[in-house]
Formats: C-alpha cells, structure tokens, sequence
C-alpha cells in the first residue's frame, strides 16, 4: 500500500512468531512441568518410604526441595535468556545486519541496550522501561548464575526465585508480542527481509 511516505510493507509473522512460541514454551517447560515434576517427586518419594525411611525423608525433604526447586530455576533463566539472546541475534544478523553491526560496535553496551538501539534506529519501534528493566535483570542473573561458581554451601551460590524468572519470561512474551511487523520504506527504517 502506498503512503505518504512511501510502501508500506507488512511482515509475515512467521519467524516472530515462531520464536515466540519457543520461547513461550520454554517458559511453560520451566515453569509449568519441571518444578512442578520436582515437587510431586517429593511426594512421591515420601509416599513410597517406610516410616522410618520416611522419619529421615522428612529431615532432608525441605534442603532437597529447596536445592531441586533452585536448580530447575537457575537452569531455567540461564537458557531462557541465551535461548532469547540467540533468537534476536540470528533474527537481526539475517534482516537487518547492517544496523545490527552498527550496534554491536558499541563496545561495552550491554545486549539488551544494542538490541534497544536497533528496535529504536533501525525499526522505529520501542518497548517500555518495565520491559527493558526486566530484559536487564534476567541478562544480569543468567550471567552472575553462570559465571559464579560455588554450590549450595557455598558463598558464591546464586538463589534464583521463580517470581525472577517469571517476570523474565514476560519481558520475553512483551518484546515478541509487540514486534513491529508493519514498517514505513523510504522514511529511513531499514525493512525487514524474508523473516525466517
């Protein structure tokens, strides 16, 4: 359709969407399967025991259940943001190299922020602070997670809490939901291509 400022082209939804719906899942995996796997695997295992086995299943069940519940989490956010971050960048590397490379010479700018500067210059588009906040707070505990080492006895031993990885997840739906899939040619945003 023509415009006054040019074409007008509309994206199909395919690439977006289906890295949406991935990420969606992943979320749901988390979420809505492994912790809840992990506590009906204590009761179940409670279930199955002796009394006596079960005298000493309840003096270990809240540290195990702690430990396997945090573990799932931290496991959780670590691969939902790389997940995220491999899902913009191949995006953007296949659509629109050009601002992407511009971005990420940026020495020392965080991924969040670089992907921010191509939504904003290259796109025209934005998200709200809340989400940009959320984007950094998961890129900051995936990172301090994996980079830390140490156990649970350990001082170095990150906690992750599921309303952290939740709100990440959000961020996450946020970003994909509101992706720009109409974009003005010929009033300087550089259009997507074929989206994968």
């Amino acid at each position: 359709m023509n415009t006054s400022n040019g074409i007008r082209f509309t994206y199909p939804h395919d690439g977006v969407l289906a890295r949406s719906i991935r990420s969606l899942h992943h979320r749901d995996l988390v979420l809505d399967f492994l912790l809840p796997a992990v506590r009906d695997q204590e009761r179940f295992a409670g279930e199955q025991e002796s009394p006596e086995e079960r005298h000493i299943w309840s003096e270990l069940e809240g540290a195990y259940a702690r430990w396997a519940e945090n573990e799932v989490l931290r496991f959780g956010i670590v691969s939902f943001y790389h997940l995220w971050e491999r899902q913009v960048r191949s995006l953007f590397e296949d659509q629109i190299p050009e601002a992407w490379n511009r971005a990420c010479k940026e020495k020392g700018k965080p991924f969040t922020r670089q992907v921010r500067t191509v939504l904003r210059d290259a796109l025209g588009s934005d998200l709200d602070e809340q989400t940009w906040d959320d984007l950094d707070a998961g890129r900051d505990l995936a990172n301090a997670v994996k980079h830390r080492s140490g156990d649970a006895t350990d001082e170095g031993w990150i906690a992750v809490a599921r309303e952290e990885v939740q709100a990440f997840a959000d961020a996450v739906e946020r970003f994909w939901t509101t992706f720009p899939y109409e974009l003005d040619h010929g009033t300087g945003t550089a259009p997507l291509a074929d989206i994968r």
